[in-house]
């Protein structure tokens, strides 16, 4: 068993600084000990009635736990002994107090000091010490013993007369009344009444002290006066009543946010004010004819108190007995519960139900009670299936069945025998039958978890199917219905796929009558093996025992009873015998195998041992009994015979070897040399249907002959390839029988070989003499191979058959010889080519007695022929001091391979010319066409002509000449930029749209047309930029140090290691002396290779806008200087703003002011602009605001010269002296060239107006311009101070930025606000012209933007109420009384917390007027706060208070309520139908009446009820100047005292007679009062 420890987990602590709960403590300290889930003492009852078991482990728990709880149980019951000692002794002493001080208030008010407490008297020392507790002794030791007053002391004047004696027991009634009152004003700790027997000590305590039995004479005297003072039955319920009366005005219900969630959750199903614990009572575990008791407990979850009845069940089975209540009277408090017991007697071990209906106070819920026993649980099978057995046979199975639910007993009786009483009747012998089933055992027993096997035998008696039912009964009366099925079968087998299929015996062939199958062999050869395969079903659900038998064929019609096995048959079957399992199929193999040629003939039998087989009436006797197989029948009788379920008939044929040779003769055509060797191939067929072995006969005589392979093996309808080897010793003819040998063959096997043989045969290896190409005069050899082939001597020689030949031009040698047998002579043939001409010549080689083989002799004789392709040559690109090449070609005109040589140039102005070939000299093969290189290198302008150079051949008689001219070119460079190509006119660099802080790089390429080498520089006119020279500058660098030099002083190239500031500062220092541009070329300086293109790159780095012309100065070799036009269009603002100048990604920046409150403070962001530029920037700013609702698309914009003029620090514009001088110019001359007033009045000419109307040209004065519309201008809510600055070269400037949020009243939501800020950018005049530059300002130019946004939330605060959604406060008059003591004043303090769900902090402040006050912290009341700050998603809480004192109740001391109702009083009057008078004179009590006072304070009465109303509001004063009210209320509770009678009468009084008048006081209003008698004169 693997024990499984669930990890502890720690308990959250609760969120309320007040509860007490320290269940998260304890799982801290205690982790592994302590449980969370308490082990309620139903757990414990339920443990320790189903203890029994086999694991001692849990009973050995369930004892420890039942200790414990034991235990437990004790210490409670001994607490509640010391709770319910410590209340009787403190009722006891408090009734004793209470009769000393009726006894004092007899005596007049004589300054005696205050009795001592009777508590200790009553309370049990010892008792308190045996458990530990303190007593008044441990703290107080010191007690005087009480001493009594003596009765003699007691003056005259406090006796009783006669008159007062007589006259006070009539009274006596209400005396006594007015002591219950007194009496019964006390309630316990328990919130309920004390009972009747309260009053007295509870005699059952446990045995009094030693100081306690000194003073017990003197408690057993006060204990028999104690009947004198106790109300009768009547008074004490009267008492009881007023005192719930009472009771009712303070028991209001909790806060109702605080209601639980099991309260809430139940009280919203219904009508359901108890929670019972448990919600369903059950019962599982029960034996019939015991009783069992469940403790059913009903929690009070309302918040009032409430009794309870509980309606017994219907049915007899379950009861319950009396309650048990926390308090004597019935009544269960909020929170506390009584508890019933629920007995329950169960006469079956069937499962029952009923209800418990609890009904409280017109609420009725139902409480269900069942008694349920867990069930048993049989995994066993609905329907059981025995499949099929034999016909008088029997077959057994067995079910494993496991009990997964409880425990149970079970019986099993027929299905039709069911319903029944008797069960031990059903079954005999621990079984019951159904027949043809058998089912046992009848009654058995399963345990939980545990299993059994159950056993059904089958016994059929026919062939058909069987069908019924068995009924399986539970202790707990459940029923499950069994179906048994079974059919009844007879041994059925058959034969299914044999190999080769079964053959029907052709007409007149020979079987035995009883087979039903045939299965055929075929025709074998001795010694051969062969199988074959079949299949035997069993088709019946029964395995059947199996046994093959061979036995001798019987060709008889009738056969005999008795067969004979057959001992030497060659049949045999694999495997002999078995178990064929039921519905099952199985392979056999049989096999045949013959030694000698004959018919072979046998039966097998497929029999079946000891099957029963019935007895029917009449049997064919056409067959032995013992091997009949079975019918299917309905006899009942049957015996055990073995049964030849099958009867096969086997034959096979044994037949010789049939093996032929192909060709069946072998002639050997022509002669075969003398000693050799000759073979031939011959297949040896093998037609039996077996494999054959050879083995072929050696011949010496009169011819060597032999096979190979001489023996092997030849499969069935295959052959062999064989080779016969024959070879004669003399010439002539041969003929022979060769015998081959067969295994297991009676005969031999002949081949017939015929051959002739001849003499000696020479061949030569070579089939021609090929000579080939032959020069002239030259002598030429070639050898050839002659080859013996045969086994003689051979003698030979060679002869010329065909062609001509001169004297001694063809020598063989040797000519002829003798050659022995199978060896080989080299013969050497020569030419001697004496003359060009062509051979072709036969020669014969001649072998004595023998073949002749004739050669082939050929030859081509020639000599050498090479001449020039061109021997005239015109060269073109032929330039000063520069290498000249062009190919001259040899052609060799033959196939003779040959050599040359040239010579050295000849002719006029070869000095002037310096000429070379590649090669020089050389070998020229056979009709090759070789290339030669012609390198001339002209030293002068003059044009070359007439210049021959030889070429010698070996072989040739004559040179050969070439002859050359050619004219003198000069330098020539070409160039072209990106876009043109070379010979283009117009090249020029052209940068547009560059943008400042941006690298631009543009291309020039210069190309050489000539092939003269040429060095070249490149410079530029104005804006070029010099990288610093290193120390030590070699006098002209090369292109890869250069291009190194500038990378490390200008970083004009890109590096990624490079940082975004490395590479600002990088590009400022490339401008820095520059005036906005700066223009870098690589490479500068350099060498142009013959006909090669250089590539210079032009990089722009601007920091000022401008349209820039600049000039690329180029000096190549000698040529004059070339300027190739640049022309630079540089756009964007140097000016960077902190918030973006490390970006570059290109957005516009974005100032974001954060959400602030409306009608708040402007807020102020700082803005740092940089210039990178080379000259002071003047910026203007603009702001916008953008609006959903704008629709407009663009700005049209006019502007009058300058669109931004300078102004001075108050923003006014500042006028040149020479402007000034213009405008009064132009006012004085033109303003008698005006035009008359017109009449039309909309046409009116303003002086600006006038200015502009020129009759003579002027310069452009207006600017028109249309942008995108950006907002509305000026912004409301964004500025910029100052709108005009100026930032200097290379410096910095800072600008602010102001949001200044909209009023409260234009914001009603959240809102967001979104702006715009445009810098317009002006020069210096002096930096707006310039010879290479011109640039334009204002509106021309890109801007500075800044996008701008914010938010804006309304100034309010959630307002979250302590209780509900208002702020009351209820306050009695007598909260000013403390003992007995009147106070000057009182403060309830409420809650009130506020919560911003803004993003925004919002500031506020407090204002209230009297007797409202707001509490700080230190408890100090305040009409007016300071600022207090409440941050976002925070909140605050803030107390207020209300002050109630003696001041406030003086306003009532103006007019008096209580008399009448005044004229001013203002009457609450509902719309209800008229009354009679006497409804009016009924509910005159509940008549309001309401009146005003002062501002704020009402004064409100209904019937007893007086109140003072007292309304103010809360103030909350923002920051922003807003406000919000939240009003609040007080209520004064006033006291009312009412007389029992209005007037007293006494009567007539003798002189010197007393006489005494009693009347009741009574407070029927919720403020206790201090009341005081006087009497009026």
């Amino acid at each position: 068993m693997n024990d499984y420890n669930e990890p502890c987990m720690f308990i959250h602590r609760p969120s309320s600084a007040r509860s007490q709960d320290t269940s998260h403590i304890l799982s801290r300290i205690f982790r592994d000990l302590y449980q969370r889930d308490p082990v309620t003492n139903d757990t414990v009852n339920f443990l320790v009635q189903s203890k029994e078991g086999d694991d001692e482990v849990h009973t050995q728990y369930v004892a420890e736990l039942k200790k414990v709880t034991e235990e437990r149980d004790k210490k409670f019951s001994e607490i509640s002994m010391l709770e319910r000692h410590i209340q009787q002794a403190q009722a006891a002493s408090i009734l004793a107090d209470e009769r000393q001080l009726e006894n004092r208030q007899n005596m007049p008010d004589l300054g005696l000091p205050p009795e001592r407490s009777h508590f200790r008297r009553y309370l049990d020392s010892d008792l308190l010490r045996k458990y530990s507790l303190i007593v008044p002794e441990d703290y107080n030791p010191i007690e005087l013993p009480i001493v009594h007053p003596p009765s003699a002391g007691e003056p005259n004047y406090t006796r009783e007369t006669v008159n007062y004696s007589r006259r006070s027991n009539r009274h006596s009634s209400q005396i006594s009344d007015r002591k219950i009152l007194q009496k019964d004003d006390f309630v316990d700790d328990f919130g309920h009444l004390p009972s009747d027997d309260d009053s007295v000590p509870d005699t059952s305590a446990p045995p009094q002290s030693s100081k306690k039995k000194r003073n017990l004479n003197q408690s057993q005297e006060m204990e028999k006066l104690l009947w004198k003072k106790q109300m009768s039955a009547d008074a004490r319920q009267d008492a009881r009543a007023q005192l719930a009366n009472m009771q009712a005005r303070v028991n209001f219900l909790r806060n109702p946010r605080y209601v639980s969630e099991v309260s809430e959750n139940l009280l919203s199903k219904g009508n359901q004010v108890f929670l019972p614990i448990p919600e369903v009572v059950i019962i599982s575990d029960y034996v019939p004819g015991k009783v069992y008791e469940v403790d059913l407990e009903l929690k009070n979850i309302t918040k009032v108190l409430r009794n309870v009845r509980v309606i017994p069940p219907r049915t007899t089975y379950f009861s319950i007995g009396l309650g048990r209540f926390p308090a004597e009277n019935g009544l269960i408090a909020s929170g506390m519960s009584c508890q019933f017991t629920v007995r329950f007697a169960p006469d079956s071990l069937a499962d029952f139900e009923d209800d418990l209906v609890v009904q409280s106070n017109g609420c009725e819920f139902i409480v269900p009670l069942k008694g349920k026993r867990q069930p048993p649980i049989l995994n066993i099978p609905e329907v059981i299936d025995l499949g099929g057995s034999l016909v008088g046979g029997t077959k057994v199975g067995q079910i494993q069945v496991q009990n997964t639910g409880g425990n149970g007993r079970f019986a099993v009786v027929p299905g039709s025998s069911w319903p029944t009483t008797q069960f031990k009747v059903k079954s005999q012998g621990g079984a019951v039958a159904v027949p043809p089933f058998e089912f046992r055992p009848s009654l058995f027993a399963v345990r939980p978890g545990q299993s059994t096997v159950l056993e059904i035998s089958f016994s059929p008696k026919e062939v058909k199917e069987y069908e019924t039912y068995v009924t399986i009964v539970c202790d707990n009366c459940h029923v499950k219905h069994i179906k048994l099925i079974g059919e009844g079968q007879l041994a059925t087998v058959e034969i299914s796929e044999v190999e080769g299929g079964e053959k029907i015996p052709a007409a007149g062939d020979l079987a035995d009558t009883l087979c039903d199958h045939f299965i055929d062999f075929g025709i074998l050869h001795p010694y051969t093996y062969m199988e074959k395969s079949f299949i035997v079903t069993n088709r019946t659900a029964v395995d059947l025992p199996f046994v093959w038998v061979i036995i001798k064929p019987d060709f008889r019609e009738k056969p005999n009873e008795i067969r004979v096995r057959d001992v030497d048959t060659r049949f045999s079957i694999t495997p002999d015998t078995g178990l064929l399992l039921a519905n099952e199929s199985m392979k056999f193999l049989l096999a045949f195998a013959p030694p000698t040629p004959k018919l072979y003939h046998s039966v097998l039998h497929f029999v079946l041992p000891q099957m029963p087989v019935p007895k029917t009436p009449a049997v064919d006797q056409s067959r032995p009994s013992s091997l009949t197989s079975l019918n299917r029948g309905s006899s009942v009788q049957t015996d055990l015979e073995d049964v030849a379920a099958l009867q096969i008939d086997i034959r096979g044929t044994c037949d010789p070897f049939s093996v032929i040779f192909e060709p069946y003769a072998l002639h050997i055509p022509g002669t075969i040399p003398v000693q050799t060797v000759v073979k031939r191939p011959i297949h040896v067929l093998n037609q039996s249907l077996s494999p054959i072995v050879f083995s072929f006969q050696r011949v010496t005589e009169p011819a060597i002959i032999h096979a190979e392979p001489a023996e092997g093996e030849i499969p069935p309808n295959s052959d062999c390839l064989v080779e016969i080897c024959v070879s004669g010793p003399i010439p002539g003819k041969m003929e022979h029988n060769l015998m081959c040998l067969i295994q297991h063959h009676d005969e031999p096997v002949y081949l017939n070989v015929q051959a002739e043989f001849s003499g000696p045969e020479i061949v030569i290896d070579e089939a021609s003499i090929p000579f080939g190409l032959v020069r002239e005069g030259s002598l030429e050899e070639r050898w050839i191979t002659i080859r013996n082939q045969s086994r003689i001597p051979a003698n030979w020689s060679i002869t010329l058959e065909e062609g001509e030949l001169g004297e001694n031009e063809l020598c063989i040698e040797p000519a002829n010889g003798i050659l022995p047998p199978l060896k080989c002579t080299m013969v050497k043939v020569e030419l001697s080519a004496l003359a060009v001409k062509s051979l072709n010549l036969l020669l014969s080689a001649k072998a004595e007695d023998g073949n002749t083989t004739v050669l082939r002799c050929t030859a081509e004789v020639q000599a050498p022929k090479v001449c020039l392709t061109e021997c005239k040559i015109k060269l073109d690109d032929v330039f000063i001091e520069s290498e000249s090449r062009h190919a001259v070609v040899l052609y060799n005109q033959t196939v003779i391979p040959t050599f040359f040589k040239w010579g050295k140039v000849i002719g006029n102005g070869h000095s002037k010319v310096s000429v070379s070939m590649k090669p020089n000299k050389g070998k020229i093969t056979e009709r090759e066409t070789l290339a030669c290189i012609l390198t001339i290198v002209c030293h002068s302008l003059e044009d070359v002509d007439d210049l021959r150079i030889p070429c010698a051949i070996e072989g040739q008689a004559d040179p050969l000449w070439l002859s050359f001219s050619c004219t003198v070119k000069g330098l020539s460079v070409s160039f072209r930029d990106e876009e043109s190509l070379y010979g283009s006119e117009n090249v020029r660099i052209s940068m547009d749209d560059f943008k400042i802080g941006s690298k631009v790089t543009k291309s020039l390429f210069m190309r050489n047309d000539t092939s003269i080498v040429a060095p070249f520089s490149c410079s530029l006119k104005n804006f070029g930029f010099k990288p610093p020279t290193p120390p030590h500058r070699a006098a002209m660098p090369n292109k890869g140090q250069r291009r190194a030099l500038i990378q490390r002083s200008s970083a004009t190239a890109d590096q990624p290691q490079l940082t975004l500031r490395a590479r600002t500062e990088a590009q400022r220092a490339i401008l820095k002396n520059s005036n906005g541009l700066a223009l870098i070329l690589e490479p500068s300086a350099g060498v142009l290779e013959p006909y090669s293109e250089v590539e210079i790159s032009v990089t722009a780095c601007a920091n000022l806008w401008g349209d820039y012309e600049d000039f690329i100065q180029c000096k190549v070799g000698d040529l004059p200087i070339q300027e190739i036009p640049v022309d630079v269009k540089v756009t964007g603002s140097p000016l960077l703003l902190q918030l973006s100048a490390m970006t570059t990604d290109g957005k516009t920046p974005v100032l974001r002011f954060g959400s602030q409150v409306a009608g708040s403070y402007v807020v102020r962001r700082q803005l740092k602009l940089l210039n990178n530029g080379p000259c002071d920037i003047r910026v203007d700013f603009q702001t916008f605001d953008r609006h959903e609702e704008d629709k407009q698309l663009v700005d049209f914009v006019v502007a009058y010269k300058p669109a931004f003029p300078v102004k001075d620090q108050k923003g006014v514009e500042v006028v040149p002296p020479n402007d000034e001088k213009e405008i009064e110019e132009i006012t004085r001359q033109k303003t008698n060239e005006l035009p008359p007033p017109s009449t039309d009045t909309s046409f009116v000419l303003s002086r600006a107006t006038t200015l502009k109307v020129f009759r003579e040209p002027r310069p452009q004065v207006l600017d028109v311009h249309v942008f995108e519309h950006d907002g509305q201008e000026p912004s409301k809510y964004f500025s910029v101070e100052p709108s005009q600055i100026i930032i200097p070269a290379d410096g910095t400037n800072i600008a602010v930025v102001n949001y200044i949020p909209p009023p409260s009243r234009e914001v009603k939501a959240p809102m967001d606000i979104i702006g715009h800020a445009v810098g317009w950018l002006s020069l210096p005049e002096k930096e707006k012209s310039d010879t290479a530059v011109s640039r334009k300002d204002g509106y021309h130019v890109d801007t500075l933007a800044v996008e701008m946004t914010a938010g804006v939330v309304p100034a309010r605060l959630l307002v979250e109420f302590e209780d509900e959604d208002e702020l009351h406060f209820r306050s009695a008059a007598s909260d000013l009384l403390c003992k007995n003591k009147l106070l000057e004043n009182y403060m309830h303090i409420r809650s009130v917390t506020l919560q911003n769900t803004s993003q925004t902090p919002i500031k506020l402040q407090f204002r209230t007027k009297p007797p409202f006050y707001i509490i700080g912290e230190n408890d100090e009341a305040k009409c007016q706060t300071e600022r207090v700050i409440v941050k976002s998603r925070q909140h605050l809480v803030v107390k207020i208070g209300f002050r109630l004192s003696t001041q406030l109740l003086d306003l009532l001391h103006s007019s008096e309520y209580d008399k009448s109702i005044p004229s001013n009083l203002e009457t609450a009057t509902s719309t209800s139908p008229k009354k009679t008078e006497d409804d009016d004179k009924t509910e005159n009590e509940e008549e309001e009446f309401i009146t005003h006072i002062d501002e704020g304070i009402s004064f409100f009465r209904k019937g007893d009820d007086r109140r003072l109303q007292f309304s103010s509001d809360i103030i909350l004063k923002y920051d922003n100047g807003e406000s919000e009210i939240l009003p609040t209320d007080a209520f004064i509770l006033l006291p009312s005292i009412k007389a029992s009678k209005n007037i007293l009468e006494i009567g007539t009084c003798l002189v010197g007679e007393y006489r005494q008048r009693m009347f009741f006081l009574q407070n029927p209003s919720l403020s206790s009062s201090f009341w005081t008698i006087s009497i009026g004169k």
